[in-house]
């Protein structure tokens, strides 16, 4: 039940309406009625009632500002006023703060009825809506858990980049780690053994304990269940590199004696920017991979397997995929914002090893030749586009991002071309098709069906080759050979439009008359010369 407040300085009025109300609108109820001004504090009634039915000469010279006010103070409330001719502008401009309705005075019960029905529907939708936003809120609520751990998955991942995205999203979940950082991973061993024995159940609550176990240990950090078999933990400030060391070996003795499991755990390097946690998770994953000779439920640092490798963990491997299949699809601009990051991430490194340059391109180009055949393209990238002896020669990251992208130029050129023709046929075909079945029922849909394209596509290739949609080019098709039939034919309208696919007359005559400018029997006696 919605309540109403009413406003009003007569008080017979008063009771009137809300008799009326009272025997009208079982869904409405007069919860309060107030017939002084001073007797309204709107900053409080605002938040009381749903519903303000009001004789706009209550509010005096005050009545915008006060509608304003309740407004600002609950913007779901809902205004209906009446009055004298006027006060109509004064109660036009409330419909800017939640006015529905104005009835001019004497009140009609019609007109009444109307603006309160109206009312309850506004307040129904807003109700509805408030609902739906509580669900929402409700399951955002719920699985904010998964929220956290998807979040910090991708600044791991380095799907978010940026010290200010990655600082941002921290502050939004409430993590307070401050800088520098150090990520590790711990990792069961002898996973897929372990397994076997157990149940989807048990293997679900197996690394739950283990997080469970983690995070009593980590005062300071934060850890994200990255996968059933491995747990990423991030620390902060916090901790020392000795105190990271001492708390990898606390952590693995505490699993293996509450779940008489043995994990081995890898740790990254430490590193000043947000922006670096990514580089630390992929050195601590990489680390694990040396637990098969240095033995497992082991603590393994990247520094003491792989002290010089300075490239392989800040290396955008996923842009590199990226620019694949971007080169492929043949989006030129983007190929090039790729390649620059791709050849930034580099520059921050020491002097490059020997054929580093030639062996990351090669790898790019035979990625875009097997591409290429995945989409059965008749299309040589190494042989066509690129030269090896060149390739092999540079050694200049300036020289080889230029040459790169002078090449991959050529290829993207050389891919628009094919789109082109290939589309170009897809048109023809399309066209050819309209031609000789102009009179079927025809559909966008039933089109992109012929060709296996998506409808949007279909009718993005009308607009292109022939500056109209599909169904413009079909009626354009139509219109012109009942033109034909209308000038060399004695045949009626409603024969001619059969003829041509419009089983209503009118639906023809009208599309007739829309491309040609006349009428039909206009059209007709003109070329006679009647």
């Amino acid at each position: 039940m919605y309540k109403i407040l009413l406003l009003d300085t007569d008080t017979n009025h008063i009771k009137s309406i809300k008799m009326f109300i009272a025997k009208s609108f079982p869904l409405l109820t007069v919860a309060k009625t107030m017939s002084v001004t001073k007797d309204l504090e709107p900053t409080r009634d605002a938040l009381r009632y749903d519903i303000v039915l009001a004789d706009f000469s209550f509010f005096s010279h005050s009545g915008i500002q006060t509608v304003k006010s309740m407004n600002a103070q609950n913007p779901n409330i809902v205004f209906i006023f009446y009055g004298v001719y006027l006060d109509t502008d004064y109660m036009k401009t409330c419909f800017l703060y939640g006015a529905i309705d104005y009835l001019y005075r004497p009140l009609k019960l019609p007109e009444l009825t109307k603006s309160l029905t109206l009312a309850i529907e506004k307040c129904d939708h807003i109700k509805t809506q408030a609902a739906q936003k509580k669900q929402l809120e409700d399951g955002y609520t719920h699985d904010m858990a998964l929220f956290i751990n998807k979040s910090f998955m991708n600044i791991l991942d380095s799907h978010l980049s940026g010290d200010h995205e990655i600082r941002n999203t921290m502050r939004y979940f409430k993590i307070t780690m401050e800088p520098p950082f150090t990520v590790f991973s711990v990792q069961i061993d002898h996973f897929k053994k372990i397994i076997l024995t157990l149940d989807e159940e048990e293997k679900n609550l197996l690394i739950s304990k283990i997080k469970l176990i983690i995070d009593r240990n980590v005062t300071n950090g934060f850890s994200i269940l990255y996968n059933l078999n491995a747990i990423v933990v991030i620390v902060g400030s916090a901790y020392t590199v000795d105190d990271t060391m001492q708390l990898c070996n606390t952590i693995k003795t505490s699993i293996l004696d509450e779940t008489s499991i043995r994990v081995s755990i890898g740790v990254g390097n430490t590193y000043e920017h947000y922006n670096d946690i990514g580089v630390s998770f992929r050195e601590a994953k990489a680390a694990l991979r040396y637990r098969c000779f240095l033995g497992y439920n082991t603590v393994i640092t990247i520094k003491n397997v792989e002290y010089k490798n300075n490239i392989t963990y800040r290396y955008p491997h996923h842009l590199e995929r990226l620019l694949v299949n971007t080169a492929i699809i043949g989006e030129y601009d983007y190929c090039l914002t790729l390649v620059t990051k791709i050849f930034d991430s580099l520059r921050g490194a020491p002097v490059l090893p020997d054929y580093f340059l030639a062996h990351m391109l090669m790898k790019m180009i035979m990625a875009m030749n097997r591409y290429a055949d995945e989409q059965y393209m008749p299309l040589d990238v190494l042989d066509g586009f690129f030269d090896m002896d060149t390739i092999f020669g540079l050694r200049d990251l300036d020289t080889a991002e230029q040459y790169f992208v002078a090449c991959l130029k050529k290829l993207v050129d050389y891919i628009a071309s094919m789109r082109h023709s290939r589309e170009k046929t897809i048109f023809d075909t399309l066209t050819t098709y309209i031609a000789e079945h102009y009179y079927e029922p025809i559909q966008l849909a039933s089109a992109a069906l012929l060709v296996d394209c998506p409808p949007e596509y279909v009718n993005g290739l009308f607009k292109t080759f022939a500056k109209k949609p599909l169904p413009a080019y079909l009626h354009e098709t139509r219109i012109n050979i009942a033109k034909h039939l209308l000038q060399e034919t004695n045949l009626d309208d409603k024969v001619i439009a059969t003829k041509i696919g419009y089983s209503d007359i009118a639906h023809f005559r009208g599309v007739f008359k829309q491309h040609t400018g006349v009428q039909t029997h206009e059209f007709r006696a003109a070329k006679k010369g009647i």
